[in-house]
């Protein structure tokens, strides 16, 4: 049982830090075979299950953090969106002098468009 050379682990390291996991693995395999990884791949696989929120609320564990993320990526694009529609909608009534009326039609067509976007 010999150590795993340095620039063996180092290599190993550049691997995983390129997230490039199948060489990663592979090259882990290969110093298993050799002697040089014992403990790779040894673990006990278990299966996957489904606790129940009593069980998370026993081992407390925020069940809201094990859902997947919320995307707020569009938020930003969404709302300079409708804040650019309402600002063209102002110019056109100022550039035309719309009366009341069609200004108010053209807000709600604007209101109206801009909820089915969400």
């Amino acid at each position: 049982m010999s150590p795993v050379p340095t620039s063996q682990l180092a290599h190993l390291d550049e691997l995983l830090l390129r997230n490039d996991d199948t060489a990663a693995v592979s090259f882990a395999r290969q110093l298993q075979e050799e002697g040089l990884l014992l403990g790779f791949g040894q673990g006990r696989q278990l299966p996957k299950r489904i606790y129940s929120l009593e069980e998370l609320r026993l081992n407390q564990i925020d069940a809201a953090k094990l859902l997947s993320p919320k995307d707020k990526s569009l938020d930003l694009i969404r709302s300079t969106g409708q804040a650019a529609a309402v600002a063209g909608l102002a110019a056109l009534a100022l550039a035309t002098d719309l009366d009341g009326g069609r200004v108010l039609g053209a807000a709600f067509a604007l209101v109206a468009a801009l909820t089915l976007d969400q």
